[in-house]
C-alpha cells in the first residue's frame, strides 16, 4: 500500500472585515425536540478538538489494534464520526497512526484505506450501494 503524504499545514483563512447579519444560533430550534441525544455528549465531543483527542486516545493502543479489533468488549479507534465530518483527515489519521505504531499500524491502517476506497465509490457511483 502507498505512503500518502504528509498532512498539509492549517489553512490561514483571515477573518471578513464585516459579518453578515445572522440569526442567534438559539434562534433556529436546532436542538431536538424527543430527548435522543441523551448521553451523546458523554460519549463524544464534536469538532477538531475532539477528533484530535480521540485520536490521541487511540494512539496509545494504535499497535494493539490486530489483536483487538475483533473483541466486541473494547473500543474501536472511534474516529469514524470525526472523519465523516471532516474534523480529522484520512492523511492525518494515517500518518499520525504510523508514526505511533510503525508496522503494528499495517491493520488498521488497510483498514483505513478500504473505508477511503468505499467512500470513493458511493460518491462517484451512488447506485452501487
Amino acid at each position: 500500500m502507498g505512503e500518502p503524504d504528509e498532512p498539509l499545514p492549517e489553512p490561514a483563512l483571515p477573518a471578513p472585515e464585516a459579518w453578515p447579519e445572522s440569526l442567534a444560533l438559539a434562534d433556529l430550534e436546532l436542538l431536538p425536540r424527543i430527548p435522543w441525544d441523551s448521553g451523546l455528549a458523554e460519549e463524544w465531543t464534536p469538532g477538531e478538538a475532539g477528533g484530535r483527542e480521540r485520536l490521541d486516545d487511540f494512539l496509545r493502543r494504535a499497535g494493539r489494534y490486530e489483536g483487538d479489533r475483533d473483541r466486541p468488549a473494547l473500543p474501536s479507534s472511534q474516529l469514524s464520526p470525526h472523519l465523516h465530518f471532516g474534523e480529522l483527515s484520512p492523511r492525518q489519521v494515517w500518518t499520525a497512526v504510523r508514526d505511533a505504531a510503525g508496522r503494528a499500524a499495517e491493520p488498521y491502517l488497510h483498514q483505513l484505506g478500504w473505508r477511503d476506497f468505499a467512500h470513493h465509490l458511493l460518491y462517484h457511483f451512488p447506485h452501487t450501494a
